[in-house]
């Protein structure tokens, strides 16, 4: 029994740090290339004056910056949840389910995910 127990104790821990690296990683991919863009495009106006259309790709970034905060926050609500259940030994329904927060926080990060790729095709669209 205790195998188990320690099991479980140990997946627990992991399922948390793959979930911050989660959380981390659609931070720096949308952050990074907001950066990217707009060093590249101080680059090329210093040389020639010409800048590139890149609006959409930098604000499809910006959204997924904000769809990553709200992962955040999310998991935070996931935290508290757990805690609360643990502490009052029930199981709650609807958005006071950890379950639900748990949805939620995975929705966030695949929408950001998803507006790094869109951003991303849109900056190489520009390009061409």
């Amino acid at each position: 029994m205790e195998d188990l127990e320690w099991h479980k104790h140990e997946t627990y821990k992991s399922m948390i740090t793959y979930g911050q690296g989660m959380l981390r990683f659609v931070f720096l991919v949308n952050a990074g290339a907001i950066l990217s863009i707009l060093t590249f495009l101080g680059n090329v106006y210093a040389k020639n004056g010409t800048v590139l259309n890149m609006r959409t790709s930098i604000v499809t970034f910006l959204l997924g910056l904000i769809f990553a905060g709200m992962a955040s926050m999310s998991a935070y609500f996931i935290q508290f949840m757990l805690f609360r259940e643990t502490v009052d030994n029930v199981q709650n329904a609807g958005w006071r389910s950890h379950v639900r927060w748990l949805t939620a926080t995975l929705a966030f990060i695949v929408i950001s995910l998803g507006c790094f790729a869109v951003g991303s095709l849109c900056a190489v669209s520009e390009l061409t």
